[in-house]
């Protein structure tokens, strides 16, 4: 009867060694239940071809039986071994096996895998204390693209599952292949070395507890296929495994798609040319390549939307830019499903008994200890945080957090501010979800998810500092505070914000106040006043600055105000004879533009043309009266001349009038009073009319008065001594 034993197989691809044992009765040999009694020796090497050819595998494999354990089932303490298997990849060729030059019987039976099959190597039994080298070779090709089958084999390309199977310190595993071509694995270091044209890359180190095993990918970029893709401002190359214009069509179609809503979420393009290349890796997303140096990522050959996407925003991250993994790769897959709707929808529970779970702040960088469980559930975790910092957040605050976050903004700066500049680890972050997303329970899910006990405490005295922040904010109106306590919120020096804030608190309060007064007035707070107060090193200088900016726009409002209503009739008129609203207009100016130079002259000149505006006031009112009283006395004289004598006769007209002269008609009949008059004469009685009296005879001919005028109409024409003037013809 033969019984075998195995070694485990590490994510579906790794080899796996299977020992046969013969069991006898009595005294001879019996059958082992595991193979802690076999030490293992062996050297695997893989030499990769440029042009697309099979890789060639040879290992040398030496194995003792040093089993001497006693037990009820073999009291002797003897085993014995007829067979060893090994796991080769499933397109193996030409698989054969040799010990001391004699061939071994070899059979391949199916794997436990798409890309595995199992080599059973069969041989005289090997006794206690006896040892066996079995040399094992074979040949395989690729498998087609996107074929459950992970192994590739191509022109300029290769990857595949490669194993050294061996106890610790007794095992060699190296890669041999064209020095153009570029090597990545899923674990283990390879140490390079130059040998003509090519390289031998060289592992000592176990990575399984049975030996070495990696997924290697091997490529030359020189022999990719490319295509360049634009769109917006993001321009993307990407680089396909020769031959796979499926994947080169499908990542041009799918960059077009996604690159303006990436844009729109983050609020920036991609902030550099990037480069996506067709990978090959086999494991977790966590070994697919990236290179932030130099702004490329590698996506898979399948095609996988999530995956693709998710690389190329990756790709898009500055050096740098994000310290901790799980902030760059929680980012890239939030982003990923934010605009696409894919990737991970529920979000991972936090499990403490969980053996893979670990505090985010924990998880180191790609090729690191963690194992191929713990990075899954990282990747996951990290996810999961994002999504619980800003799945609650509208579009236009996730841009505001993610654009602040990809530039390096900080927080208490304002959006595209460069002050303050800096990687955006796990802290700023913070800071930027609550400040500009207002999410007020994203400390809550860092102290669950990402912080171990080491770092819990950097959230002490943050809230009540930040409280404090908040409320010398309000008291200085629409300004940041100053640029010192900005720093130390950012950089999260609390001791050193709690002695600013109370440092600037009155200062603050002078701030807001000015801002009201100024609002108040209709103007704009002076230039440089702001700025004064928010790079202010310390309070003095800017609250002196303050206080003198307060008092000219005192001074500023009350030459205003008098200027509104005048000051008085008198000042109005002189006002407006002089013409000062050019003078108003640039005091007001001089304030805005902050040159209280020349504002203080400005009130000066206003002060001095209030007092000249006054006095020509008085002086045009004192004239203008001046001035009535003398055409008023004109207007009465004129009408006193005008007014005819009490008493005296009508004049006649110009010409010779009816009754004055021969031939003219009688004189109207007297006046007949009905009653006796004062001076005692009869009523009824015609009244004496007396004769008028006589001009002194006018010498010369009749004329015009002298000095031009008509004769006075209240006269009568002159008598000419003897008779009426002569008559023309």
């Amino acid at each position: 009867m033969v019984m075998t034993f195995g070694h485990r197989i590490v994510a579906g691809i790794a080899a796996c060694a299977v020992l046969g044992t013969g069991m006898a009765l009595g005294s001879s040999p019996t059958a082992r239940a595991d193979w802690k009694g076999l030490t293992e020796v062996s050297h695997s090497r893989y030499v990769v071809s440029s042009d697309g050819s099979d890789v060639s595998v040879t290992t040398t494999l030496t194995i003792t039986n040093v089993d001497t354990e006693v037990t009820p089932e073999s009291p002797n303490g003897r085993w014995e071994y007829k067979a060893y298997t090994v796991n080769v990849p499933a397109t193996a060729q030409n698989v054969q096996a040799t010990s001391g030059g004699a061939p071994l019987q070899v059979t391949l039976e199916e794997g436990s895998a798409a890309d595995v099959r199992s080599a059973r190597i069969g041989f005289p039994k090997l006794l206690y204390g006896e040892s066996r080298t079995i040399e094992l070779t074979f040949s395989f090709p690729g498998a087609d693209f996107r074929a459950k089958d992970t192994t590739r084999v191509g022109d300029g390309f290769a990857a595949f599952g490669a194993l050294a199977q061996g106890d610790p310190g007794k095992v060699r595993l190296e890669i041999v292949a064209p020095s153009d071509m570029e090597l990545r694995s899923s674990r283990g270091a390879f140490a390079p070395t130059k040998s003509g044209g090519d390289t031998v890359w060289t592992a000592e180190e176990a990575t399984v507890d049975y030996g070495i095993w990696s997924f290697v990918v091997l490529r030359d970029p020189k022999t990719a296929d490319e295509r360049r893709v634009e769109v917006g401002g993001s321009r993307v190359t990407l680089l396909g495994l020769p031959g796979d214009e499926d994947w080169l069509d499908f990542g041009e179609g799918l960059l077009k798609e996604r690159l303006p809503a990436i844009e729109a979420l983050t609020g920036l393009p991609l902030s550099r040319q990037i480069t996506v290349y067709e990978d090959l890796a086999a494991e977790s997303a966590g070994n697919y390549g990236i290179d932030l140096a130099a702004g490329v990522a590698g996506a898979p050959q399948q095609l996988d939307r999530t995956t693709f996407t998710r690389q190329a925003v990756l790709a898009g991250f500055d050096e740098g830019r994000f310290p901790e993994r799980w902030v760059r790769e929680g980012l890239a897959s939030f982003v990923t499903h934010r605009v696409s709707g894919e990737g991970e929808t529920d979000l991972v529970e936090v499990d403490t008994g969980d053996e893979n779970a670990q505090p985010l702040v924990a998880w180191g960088e790609e090729g690191g200890s963690s194992s191929a469980a713990e990075e899954e559930y990282a990747y996951r975790a990290a996810h999961g945080v994002l999504r619980i910092l800003l799945d609650d957040l509208d579009d236009e605050a996730v841009t505001e957090v993610l654009s602040g976050a990809l530039s390096g903004e900080s927080a208490y700066e304002l959006p595209g501010s460069t002050e303050g500049i800096a990687p955006t680890d796990q802290w700023r972050l913070l800071d930027l979800v609550e400040v500009r997303g207002g999410n007020t329970f994203a400390a809550d899910a860092y102290l669950d998810w990402v912080l171990d006990d080491a770092t819990k405490g950097r959230l002490d005295g943050r809230a009540p500092t930040r409280r404090a922040y908040s409320e010398l904010d309000e008291k200085d109106g629409a300004w940041q505070p100053p640029r010192p306590l900005r720093a130390q919120m950012a950089a999260w020096e609390f001791d050193e914000a709690n002695a600013s804030i109370e440092r600037f608190a009155d200062v603050a309060a002078l701030a807001g106040e000015l801002q009201r007064s100024t609002a108040d007035a209709g103007l704009a707070v002076p230039r440089g006043v702001q700025e004064a107060y928010e790079n202010a090193e310390g309070p003095d200088a800017v609250a002196e600055t303050l206080r003198e900016t307060d008092e000219l726009l005192d001074s500023l409002t009350r030459v205003v105000a008098s200027a509104e209503d005048d000051a008085g009739p008198l000042v109005g008129i002189g006002r407006r004879l002089l013409g000062t609203g050019g003078d108003l207009d640039r005091a007001r100016s001089a304030f805005e533009a902050g040159d209280f130079d020349q504002l203080r002259r400005e009130l000066a000149d206003l002060q001095g043309e209030r007092e000249r505006a006054g006095r020509l006031g008085m002086g045009i009112v004192a004239g203008a009266a001046g001035l009535l009283i003398v055409v008023i006395g004109v207007v009465l004289l004129l009408r006193l001349r005008r007014r005819p004598v009490r008493g005296a006769p009508p004049r006649p007209p110009s010409s010779a009038a009816p009754g004055w002269g021969p031939g003219g008609d009688s004189p109207a009949p007297a006046r007949v009073s009905r009653d006796s008059d004062p001076g005692g004469r009869q009523l009824g009685q015609p009244e004496q009319r007396r004769p008028p009296p006589q001009s002194p005879p006018r010498q010369g001919p009749p004329g015009p008065d002298p000095s031009g005028r008509p004769w006075p109409t209240s006269e009568p024409p002159p008598q000419r001594p003897g008779g009426q003037w002569p008559t023309s013809n």
